[in-house]
């Protein structure tokens, strides 16, 4: 543990990092919004690429360059996209409350994943916000959100350098995590929290962990995290806990069995989650979702319902050809573009993993781990209202690890075919 303190205490990059953010915000006033928080995304960027030694670590570098092209399609102010304004009032609300009403609001309604990036440009500036200062500073807390993970991982070295890589990558400058930046959302810290849950239960469960108690704090840290984002993903981390510990127990007899026998197992127990989730998990979190989301045998019938809902969250909004919800993007196109990539880059991830189901639940520990938090997080939707990628956001950084795999990855074909079908069929119906 004090070998980690001396870590971050001497390191020169962070201390760089920070002389830089700090001469930035004596000018910010003279500077104006955009700019300041452009090149605080500059310097961030920077930062985050030279934690790595891949050759693909330029792809940071694009962070403020996509960040800066993507705010020009803007149609209507930032904060007036999708539930913006609430999470905006909420904010609003909880500065000017008393420590008594703060008691009252609880963290739930205070929506306290928005709070570092509503927070920020309030305290730099004086002035009114301009129009798209919020989705800089949203930018800005995802990429400091990526060096935070990245630095407790390093710390912690409980995954290899390229599975830190790519969960980074995803995290960051994917074109999932650029797309639900097309409105004001709390899951930045979500993400966090299970990715650092991730690493240091990787940890813990080596021979010889780096420090135990560094991961026994940061697993307490994303614990915390993921209770004041969404405490029903809890249960999803139960499952992730249960299955791991059962997979490394039973990992010889895994070998023995048939790939389409582990399959079966997999929807039985998809099955068994399903119904024991209903009793566990708030009735008003169930069927208020259920309500509201749409009448279809498809989506609401166990086992089968966790893929069409897997699917359904990965493509919508859907359709593509005819698309009209231009709402939903603040009438900015290029985020549409994104979408696009986005789903075809996880249904080609999601067709890898189970069509080689078996053979990437005996990959080593730390890769078969990240899997297994993709498939428990994912079966939260089984409890959700369906149509929001938003919700499977928190588990495709798992997806990634499958490219380390290149036998593992499927044929293109597979999920070309099943966007160009889904298209054709909803343009029939």
């Amino acid at each position: 543990m004090i070998n980690i303190l001396r870590k971050i205490i001497f390191s020169s990059r962070l201390w760089l990092t920070a002389l830089s953010i700090l001469i930035i915000c004596y000018f910010a006033t003279l500077l104006g919004q955009t700019l300041t928080f452009l090149l605080f995304d500059i310097v961030l960027s920077i930062c985050l690429a030279t934690f790595f030694k891949s050759k693909w670590r330029v792809l940071f570098l694009l962070h403020p360059l996509v960040v800066f092209v993507t705010s020009l399609g803007f149609e209507i102010p930032y904060e007036d996209i999708g539930v913006g304004y609430t999470y905006i009032n909420s904010y609003n609300v909880f500065i000017a409350a008393t420590d008594n009403e703060i008691y009252s609001i609880g963290l739930k309604s205070s929506y306290i994943g928005v709070f570092p990036f509503l927070w920020i440009p309030n305290l730099l500036f004086t002035s009114k916000l301009g129009v798209l200062t919020y989705y800089y500073s949203m930018s800005l807390w995802n990429l400091f959100c990526g060096i935070f993970f990245t630095k407790v991982t390093m710390l912690t070295k409980s995954i290899s350098n390229k599975t830190l890589f790519l969960l980074v990558l995803f995290f960051v400058i994917s074109p999932m995590s650029l797309e639900i930046n097309s409105s004001i959302h709390r899951y930045h810290l979500l993400i966090l929290g299970v990715l650092l849950f991730y690493v240091s239960w990787v940890d813990l469960n080596k021979m010889k962990p780096t420090s135990r108690l560094f991961s026994y704090l940061i697993l307490i840290l994303s614990v915390i995290l993921i209770s004041i984002s969404k405490l029903a993903l809890l249960f999803s981390i139960i499952i992730f806990v249960f299955i791991d510990f059962i997979l490394r127990k039973k990992v010889t007899l895994l070998k023995q069995l048939p790939n389409t026998f582990v399959f079966g197992v997999f929807c039985v127990f998809l099955g068994l989650i399903y119904f024991f989730g209903f009793y566990v998990l708030p009735q008003q979190y169930l069927y208020l979702d259920f309500v509201k989301g749409p009448i279809n045998i498809f989506t609401q019938t166990p086992i089968i319902g966790y893929f069409a809902r897997v699917v359904y969250s990965l493509f919508s909004p859907f359709p593509w050809l005819t698309f009209s919800q231009w709402f939903i993007y603040g009438g900015n196109e290029m985020f549409l573009l994104l979408h696009v990539f986005s789903a075809f880059i996880s249904v080609w991830l999601v067709f890898s993993l189970f069509l080689n189901f078996k053979k990437i639940l005996l990959l080593k520990h730390e890769h078969r781990a990240g899997i297994i938090m993709f498939l428990s997080i994912s079966l939260s939707l089984s409890f959700s209202a369906v149509g929001h990628n938003v919700y499977i956001a928190p588990a495709l950084p798992f997806l990634s690890i499958i490219l380390l795999y290149r036998k593992f990855i499927c044929n293109v074909f597979y999920p070309l075919v099943t966007i160009i079908l889904a298209e054709i069929l909803l343009f029939i119906t």
